[in-house]
């Protein structure tokens, strides 16, 4: 049984791609320092696919010869500290999340949560969705996710799912606990990249220096580009012979967006005018995160996220919240 596990559950677009790149890319060195990083990455995505599906309540039983039992015997067969990082993780509910962690063999689980602001987070996710066939203009994504109706399928629904993170963090603080569960907060745009890989590495831990950073990157889109990949999603799903799903993966995302439209000189603001306030309101609401009580520690002098434009008539004293661990 692994002596330690560190369970990177998230959330989607706060460099999950990253930090999952420089752990393939580096499994032999973390192997040489006793962390496992369990490889094919294949294993790891379908492992939690099927985990997600199966063995709770009213699911059918995980397979004994399928993914999930492949990767819980690599961990239990590791001494050591193991790690996984699978971003589909975080939003699971609070049964699925204590049927996960009770099936994990290992003596101690470490959750980690990575955090990124709502400015750079909101187009981002829009991004992906036009990258996967949405057919939602910015302002109608927007306006959706302002809304947060979660009542019906949409923006509100899809976007909070996945980035509620005060909503996340409680639900695996509630099974994991407190002590148990670090918030990662993701540099700001101008950072060194290695900023992030040496944030996730101190909690392994591992000493960050001697990995190769130089990995492949998940390309954003431009402007520019994300509106012509919209408009062609819109004469696709208008066309007399529509194109399969399989196909639009292969031909429209993986070819044609991240190998064709991905150029770094169209870059975009974040944050389109009129906007800010709404992030910011809605961001000053992951302070729920601070009602979450237990004792906490962190190693920076305060986090960088959730933001704020109101200014206090006097310093915080209660700053860490008492809830969880920061790396910042």
């Amino acid at each position: 049984m692994a002596r330690r596990l560190v369970l990177h559950v998230g959330l989607m677009k706060s460099g999950t791609s990253f930090i999952q790149q420089v752990l393939r890319a580096n499994d032999e060195v973390l192997a040489g320092r006793d962390v496992l990083f369990p490889a094919p990455w294949k294993l790891q995505v379908q492992a939690v696919r099927e985990i997600s599906d199966h063995g709770g309540a009213g699911q059918d039983p995980v397979d004994d010869k399928g993914p999930w039992r492949k990767l819980m015997k690599r961990i239990e067969e590791w001494p050591d500290t193991a790690v996984v990082s699978m971003e589909f993780l975080g939003p699971r509910g609070r049964r699925k999340v204590r049927e996960i962690l009770a099936d994990l063999p290992a003596d101690e689980v470490q959750v980690v949560i990575s955090v990124r602001d709502l400015a750079r987070t909101i187009p981002a996710m829009w991004q992906e969705n036009v990258q996967n066939w949405g057919r939602l203009s910015w302002p109608e994504y927007l306006d959706g996710v302002r809304e947060e109706d979660r009542s019906k399928p949409g923006p509100g629904r899809s976007f909070w799912t996945r980035q509620d993170a005060s909503g996340i963090a409680e639900t695996w603080v509630s099974a994991a606990g407190a002590d148990r569960v670090t918030l990662l907060t993701v540099p700001p745009r101008k950072a060194p990249s290695s900023l992030l890989w040496e944030r996730f590495a101190s909690i392994i831990p591992v000493d960050p220096a001697g990995f190769d950073l130089d990995v492949p990157s998940n390309p954003s889109l431009g402007l520019p580009s994300l509106l012509v990949l919209h408009e062609l999603n819109a004469r696709l799903r208008e066309s007399p012979d529509p194109i399969t799903a399989r196909a639009y993966e292969r031909t429209v995302k993986r070819l044609l967006a991240k190998r064709s439209l991905a150029a770094p000189s169209l870059a975009w603001a974040t944050t389109p005018t009129g906007s800010p306030p709404a992030v910011t309101s809605r961001s000053s609401d992951c302070a729920g995160l601070e009602r979450m009580s237990s004792a906490t520690s962190r190693s920076c002098a305060a986090p960088r996220w959730p933001v704020s434009t109101r200014r206090r008539s006097r310093p915080r004293t209660d700053w860490p919240p008492r809830s969880t661990r920061w790396r910042c």
